[in-house]
C-alpha cells in the first residue's frame, strides 16, 4: 500500500526492496529512470517530501520533523531485506532513518543495508547558512551542482519559483549537522562520482566515523554530482552487483 509520502515506482518480483530518498529539491519520480533500469527482482519505492513534487504540504525545515514523518509511514511498507538508497541530501536522510530503525529494536542490521550516493557528511553542513543566501547567490550555488539542465539555467524566474523548497532542504541539511549519532553496524556502500566537484574523496573518508564497519566505495566512471540520473543504467548495474555480493 502506498502512503501519503511513499510512492511505489516498481512492484518487483524478487527478494529485494529498495527505498530511494531524493536529493535536494527532488521527489519520488526523480528515481524513475533508475527504477526502470533496475532488474525486475527489485521492488522500488521513493518518496515525495512535503512541498516537493505533487505534495501540497508546506516544506519542512528541520530534519527531526521529517524523520518523525518518514518513520511513521515507513512501517506500512518496509520489508525484510530492505535497501535504503540516498543520493546527496537523501543519503543523510537515509542514514538517520536507518539509525532510528535500528535503535527501535524492531529491525535488525542483518535485514537492512544502506547505499549512500554522492553524499556529503552531516557535519559538513554545520554553519553553511545556504538557506539564507540571496536568490541570485542560491541559484548560482545550485548551478554549481551540475544538476540543472542548460535550458533551465537561463529561466531564472522559473528557478526562483522552486526556491522556497530549496531553502527548506538546505535548512534540513544544516539541522542534520547537530544530530547525535552512534556509528552504525550495517552493510554500507558508497557510490562516488569520479568527476564530482561537490563530494570529493575527502568527504567519503569522513563517512567512516559514522559506521563501525567498512564502507565499500564504488566509483562511477566519469560521474559528476548528478550521475544518479545521467548514468542511471550504470548505477543500476552497480546496485545489482552490490546486492549479489550480499547473497553469496
Amino acid at each position: 500500500m502506498e502512503t501519503e509520502i511513499f510512492q511505489q515506482l516498481k512492484p518487483g518480483a524478487g527478494k529485494w526492496q529498495m527505498i530511494c530518498f531524493p536529493y535536494l529539491g527532488g521527489y519520488a519520480n526523480s528515481y524513475l529512470d533508475l527504477a526502470n533500469a533496475l532488474d525486475e527482482e527489485f521492488e522500488v519505492w521513493s518518496l515525495n517530501p512535503p512541498g516537493h513534487g505533487l505534495s501540497t504540504s508546506e516544506p519542512v525545515q528541520h530534519i527531526g520533523t521529517l524523520l518523525d514523518m518518514y518513520y511513521k509511514e515507513l512501517q506500512a511498507i518496509i520489508k525484510p531485506h530492505s535497501v535504503f538508497l540516498g543520493h546527496s541530501m537523501g543519503g543523510i536522510i537515509a542514514y538517520f532513518l536507518a539509525q532510528r530503525l535500528l535503535n527501535s529494536g524492531d529491525y535488525t542490521s542483518n535485514s537492512l543495508q544502506l547505499v549512500l550516493s554522492a553524499c556529503n557528511t552531516p557535519c559538513e553542513f554545520k554553519g553553511t547558512n545556504y538557506f539564507n543566501l540571496s536568490n541570485d547567490k542560491l541559484i548560482d550555488h545550485l548551478i554549481s551542482y551540475d544538476g540543472i539542465p542548460e535550458e533551465l539555467i537561463h529561466e531564472r524566474s522559473l528557478l526562483e519559483y522552486f526556491l522556497p523548497v530549496i531553502r527548506a532542504d538546505f535548512r534540513v541539511l544544516e539541522t542534520s549537522s547537530i544530530l547525535d549519532f552512534k556509528p552504525l553496524d550495517i552493510p554500507v556502500s558508497f557510490l562516488w562520482g569520479e568527476n564530482d566537484k561537490v563530494v570529493p574523496m575527502e568527504s567519503v573518508i569522513q563517512w567512516m566515523k559514522y559506521f563501525s564497519n567498512e564502507i565499500k566505495v564504488v566509483p562511477i566512471e566519469g560521474g559528476s554530482h548528478m550521475f544518479i540520473s545521467a548514468k542511471a543504467k550504470v548505477v543500476a548495474e552497480h546496485l545489482g552487483d552490490i546486492l549479489l555480493r550480499q547473497t553469496v
